[in-house]
């Protein structure tokens, strides 16, 4: 069961790239670079990058041992934002 909850996060992360990337490709979507956190704070990228793992740990803690879907809805979204975060170090 806790496979499931991680394979569930996995194949939502994949859907939000996928459905992004159809969108910026289609013309269906336009780009904001949120380079920083939470309201557009800046924050140095590597920051952002330590923050969004660590806290990405700690949801991940809480759906594998406790089953929180709340926590795995935030960790989807999370980690799709960190992986946006990851390509603008190739985008620079």
């Amino acid at each position: 069961m806790k496979f499931g909850f991680v394979l569930l996060a996995a194949v939502g992360v994949l859907t939000d790239e996928l459905v992004k990337s159809y969108l910026l490709a289609n013309g269906g979507a336009v780009i904001h670079k949120n380079t920083g956190i939470l309201f557009d704070i800046p924050l140095p990228l590597p920051v952002t990058i330590i923050l969004s793992v660590t806290l990405g740990a700690i949801l991940l803690s809480l759906v594998v041992q406790n089953h929180k879907t709340g926590a795995l809805l935030i960790l989807i979204g999370g980690a799709g934002n960190l992986f946006d975060r990851l390509s603008l170090l190739n985008n620079r």
